[in-house]
């Protein structure tokens, strides 16, 4: 695969699914070989060069805050979820959920709107302090 760019990886939800899924296909090559960025340094290249899983994670920190998640299909955000905690869960050095601007934003928002999407931080409860410790993150200015 070739692309012109790495903005154009993640110039919106849509176009960074497609990637996603392009991953994933390379990820269930390797079934946990502990080497999905070999493959895809080999597999794919953006702007002539062999990709680089930096360079996609800086692009997607720096292009995902301008995609409009309010007009964006509940099934492409779902997708992007699942398929972006995937890849950590394979790989966790390629934290794309990090990345990803208002990641926990998107799931919160689909999970509080009745969607079923896995994932997200559990705002549920109340985090409980653990005996002995110092830190309370509560007090922090």
């Amino acid at each position: 695969m070739e692309y012109d760019s790495y903005k154009d990886l993640v110039a919106s939800p849509e176009a960074h699914v497609e990637f996603l899924r392009v991953i994933d296909s390379h990820l269930e090559q390797g079934k946990g070989d502990g080497h999905l960025y070999k493959r895809l340094n080999a597999a794919v290249k953006v702007g002539g060069e062999p990709f680089s899983q930096a360079r996609h994670l800086t692009a997607l920190e720096g292009n995902s805050d301008a995609w409009e998640l309010d007009d964006t299909d509940d099934a492409i955000k779902v997708e992007i979820a699942t398929l972006s905690q995937k890849i950590k869960a394979a790989d966790p050095g390629y934290d794309i959920p990090h990345f990803t601007v208002a990641f926990e934003w998107m799931i919160r928002d689909m999970k509080e709107r009745g969607v079923e999407v896995e994932g997200g931080l559990d705002f549920s409860e109340e985090p409980v302090l653990e005996s002995g410790t110092d830190y309370d993150a509560r007090m922090s200015p």
